[in-house]
């Protein structure tokens, strides 16, 4: 079977659970079967590592790598190369390769391609906040072509399915359900050292995620003069409008951020961290719960979309619109006696065990077995 996969997160994306399911789950699929070969499509110019096999085989995109080298960076979903150019260049390499199946990493499909093809919908942001992604309107409508053609589409949680179905009208035989995993060290990282407890907050900070509204929250929380709020991942500095709203409220030297981190910085912070907190209004699936669950750490999460599906009955619920039940729920999982804490970490990290990227990729490969 050969697998046509157009790489694009891997050109406008440093990392995020898109380009971590294809890293993790390519790779498995070729070792689990020995007929699979892919041809990752690619212009080359890269924010993040490739998917790696023996068997999957990179090839640049001819001119759009050209345009690539010229282009300063732009909006999604194109990178550096507009849509018109990357998408002559996918069909070139199509016409000359060849292959059995289609599978774009970001909702794109060669003009030419008549065979089946396999998309992946992550979530359903763009459409619920459109407001949100002023520079993106072009790739709504990109996105629902590639979801209306697709021979068959896959969402990473049965909420993202439900929310494909009903504002694409799609039949339910044409959907299925892919699960990630989490991403991180096993628990036995050690700890982040700290100097005072933190909640522990990772990510991008769009404003869908809800930083801001965790902000407000946590500035009038009863444990805010004790317990910082440190920030990982996303970008490493405070954008003007938030380091004003941090003088605003007070949080100078208790709001803090440790920077781009890697996968074992990340375990320790989350397993030094009193609390994780995920305070997002929508989320496809929520990969940072899982890791969170494998660390040990205690979650406090939105009760919307995703993520009740994904957290079980272990996480600290709340609504993340109303910032004092946000505080309870911080107060819940801070607050919590050490024997219900330990038990209640003990069942979640078997809760997070179950979703393994093996799962995933033999899942992938169902699907690819099932369409080709």
């Amino acid at each position: 079977m050969r697998l046509l996969v157009d790489g694009l997160i891997y050109e406008f994306q440093a990392g995020g659970g898109i380009g971590r399911l294809f890293a993790e789950a390519l790779p498995r699929a070729c070792a689990l079967d020995p007929d699979l070969r892919v041809t990752l499509l690619t212009t080359g110019r890269l924010r993040s590592p490739l998917p790696a096999h023996p068997r999957i085989e990179v090839e640049k995109l001819g001119r759009a790598a050209d345009y690539a080298r010229l282009l300063g960076p732009g909006r999604l979903p194109w990178g550096r190369v507009p849509a018109r150019v990357r998408a002559g260049a996918l069909d070139r390499a199509v016409r000359r390769r060849g292959g059995d199946l289609w599978h774009s990493t970001y909702y794109t499909q060669p003009p030419s391609w008549r065979g089946p093809s396999l998309v992946i919908v992550y979530d359903l942001i763009h459409e619920r906040y459109p407001e949100l992604f002023p520079l993106d309107r072009d790739f709504i409508p990109q996105k629902a072509r590639a979801i209306r053609e697709a021979t068959h589409v896959a969402c990473i949680s049965e909420s993202a399915r439900r929310d494909v179905l009903e504002r694409y009208g799609l039949p339910e035989a044409r959907t299925s359900v892919l699960y990630l995993a989490g991403g991180v060290p096993p628990a036995e990282a050690p700890a982040r050292r700290e100097p005072r407890p933190y909640l522990l907050y990772v990510g991008m900070r769009l404003a869908y995620k809800n930083f801001g509204g965790l902000l407000e929250a946590y500035a009038g929380w009863e444990h805010a003069a004790e317990v910082d709020l440190l920030c990982a991942g996303g970008p490493p500095g405070w954008s003007r409008d938030e380091a004003a709203r941090i003088a605003r409220l007070g949080l100078a030297g208790r709001v803090r951020h440790a920077g781009r981190v890697s996968d074992a910085e990340l375990a320790a912070l989350y397993r030094g961290a009193a609390c994780f907190v995920y305070p997002s209004l929508y989320e496809g699936f929520g990969l940072p719960v899982l890791e969170a669950y494998g660390c040990g750490t205690p979650v406090a999460l939105s009760r919307t979309s995703s993520l009740p599906e994904v957290g079980g009955e272990w996480g600290f619920y709340f609504d993340p619109r109303d910032a004092a039940d946000l505080r309870r729920a911080l107060s819940r999982a801070v607050d919590e006696a050490p024997r219900e804490r330990a038990a209640r970490a003990e069942s979640a990290r078997a809760w997070a065990a179950a979703f393994t990227w093996d799962r995933t990729a033999r899942a992938l490969l169902d699907l690819y077995r099932r369409l080709a």
